[in-house]
């Protein structure tokens, strides 16, 4: 049998709490972050192959159970893939127990590729969904648990010949990091650990010699910056903790 009444909507939300949760790692910074590739595959998954329902779907079904409409506002093919997925935007708002707005959320274009997205706009898309007839009040508190939220599960990437200075806010999804070099000024040079998902593609194919798949199988298959054969393929790091910014600088170099 298909999730029926209110025993099967809340299997639904429980079964998700749990995934979410072996979504979820921890960076060096001591916040966790989640493996949004593990949970994008959980949520796309079949739960009844033969009648092609999958997680979302359920979760949409559970979401809106007091729903006296038979149609959902929002279907399942309108949030599970395209330029407008909303896949991550759907889970964010679960979490805080709001999923029954991702309707809202998706005709106001905030989207998974829309994330993070900034406090000041979050607030002002908010103001526009009629159907909440919320106080101001009400939309700030709104926009201030999705924007701490959020963060979670957006963490920074690693990208080749790039750097970004990050705000407070951004988790950076360093798994490990080791000090190379002990002497010096202020620059401290750290040798790192990321999981591939977070390894842009350019930046993953320069440090390939240093891919490995980790023996407890915690963090899955991940790239270090270790040294290759002959040439150095570095992730080069300063990696500075101030009370504002993360200021992280990486890039691939190679030595003769």
């Amino acid at each position: 049998m298909d999730d029926q009444g209110g025993s099967g909507h809340e299997a639904a939300i429980n079964d998700f709490k749990a995934m979410l949760k072996t979504c979820a790692y921890p960076a060096i910074c001591g916040r966790d972050y989640i493996l949004v590739a593990k949970l994008t595959e959980w949520l796309k998954s079949e739960t009844r192959p033969l009648f092609g329902t999958t997680q979302v779907g359920r979760l949409l079904r559970a979401a809106y159970r007091d729903r006296n409409h038979v149609a959902l506002p929002v279907s399942v093919g309108q949030i599970d893939h395209g330029h407008k997925c909303s896949l991550l935007v759907f889970s964010i708002l679960l979490e805080l127990g709001l999923g029954n707005l991702v309707h809202l959320w998706h005709w106001q274009g905030i989207v998974d590729t829309s994330l993070p997205i900034p406090l000041w706009s979050l607030k002002e898309r908010i103001k526009k969904m009629d159907f909440l007839n919320f106080s101001l009040a009400d939309v700030e508190q709104l926009a201030e648990k999705f924007n701490n939220m959020q963060w979670r599960f957006c963490p920074a990437n690693f990208q080749l010949n790039d750097g970004e200075d990050y705000n407070k806010e951004r988790i950076i999804p360093i798994c490990r990091k080791d000090l190379i070099n002990t002497k010096g000024g202020t620059a401290k040079l750290w040798q790192i650990v990321v999981q591939e998902e977070f390894v842009g593609k350019e930046l993953r194919e320069a440090v390939s010699s240093s891919r490995f798949k980790d023996p407890k199988g915690e963090l899955g298959m991940v790239s270090q910056c270790t040294p290759p054969r002959g040439q150095l393929a570095l992730i080069t790091g300063v990696f500075i903790p101030l009370h504002i910014n993360y200021w992280l600088v990486y890039s691939a170099i190679n030595l003769p």
